[in-house]
């Protein structure tokens, strides 16, 4: 992964950590954020797999486990396409964004602008 690139992942999980510290302080000892994320992993590996929205529509803790718990792997993964891919330019469109984690790589690597599309 290219220096920029790295930079660009870094200061993408620091949105995201400063967001949590506004939304819920001390998120990363919450008992009931980790009990939500570790229901999300669970309802996402089972037999049947739940769509983000039915998972966390209109659940705050939910959908701040599911920012904190999937967000840094979007992110992972936004960056290691763009490793190979180069950085992005012009518009960008993330569909099925979730979170929006990836877009904010996404922004942070070059791209003018970032559409997010979610059923959620």
């Amino acid at each position: 992964m290219t220096t920029p690139l790295a930079l660009a992942a870094a200061r993408s999980l620091a949105r995201i950590e400063a967001f949590l510290d506004q939304r819920a302080a001390n998120w990363h000892k919450s008992r009931a954020l980790a009990d939500a994320a570790r229901s999300l992993s669970e309802r996402y590996t089972a037999d049947v797999r739940e769509t983000p929205a039915s998972v966390v529509d209109g659940d705050e803790v939910g959908s701040l486990a599911y920012l904190a718990f999937f967000g840094p792997r979007a992110i992972g993964a936004t960056a290691a396409a763009l490793s190979t891919l180069g950085a992005p330019s012009g518009t960008v469109v993330d569909a099925g964004c979730g979170s929006g984690a990836a877009a904010l790589l996404l922004v942070e690597a070059g791209a003018a602008r970032v559409v997010g599309i979610d059923t959620s």
